[in-house]
């Protein structure tokens, strides 16, 4: 059990920021689906306004 807790204390950090990586990741990819279907969202009859 002290040969894992050594183990676990070594690498820690290392698990933590591959944690960080993947939890920025997902919310990246979340956040890009959301604005992707908020842009499907508009109706296609919308245009801008030209002068």
């Amino acid at each position: 059990m002290d040969n894992f807790r050594e183990w676990l204390s070594d690498n820690l950090r290392y698990f933590m920021l591959g944690g960080a990586i993947l939890l920025i990741v997902v919310v990246l990819f979340s956040v890009s689906v959301h604005l992707w279907e908020a842009g499907r969202a508009i109706p296609a009859r919308i245009q801008p306004m030209s002068r």
